[in-house]
């Protein structure tokens, strides 16, 4: 992911505006991703067993599904995307060996 230096803006807009725009154009609507990815919460957090979760496998799995609703909502094509969904799974097959 890019490193943006935040600095005040000579036109009145917001100095985030483009890293919004980029995101956008990468992620698709903010406001579109985050009500996918809230239904998709609720479907796992019904799950019989959700409450049996761990602190960090409920926080794996959401980011997981954070990173799942992005790419269904923008390029399902961003490397990223997938490589941080295996890298969460990776974490938590860790913790589970004890590694």
């Amino acid at each position: 992911m890019k490193s943006h230096r935040i600095s005040k803006s000579s036109n009145n807009t917001s100095p985030i505006e483009p890293i919004l725009q980029e995101r956008g154009s990468e992620y698709g609507p903010f406001f579109t991703q985050a009500a996918l990815v809230q239904q998709m919460k609720d479907v796992i957090r019904g799950g019989r067993s959700w409450e049996n979760f761990r602190a960090s496998q409920k926080e794996a799995a959401d980011m997981i599904l954070h990173k799942l609703s992005r790419a269904a909502n923008g390029n399902p094509d961003n490397v990223d995307t997938w490589q941080d969904i295996v890298g969460y799974a990776q974490l938590i097959v860790k913790e589970l060996k004890g590694e």
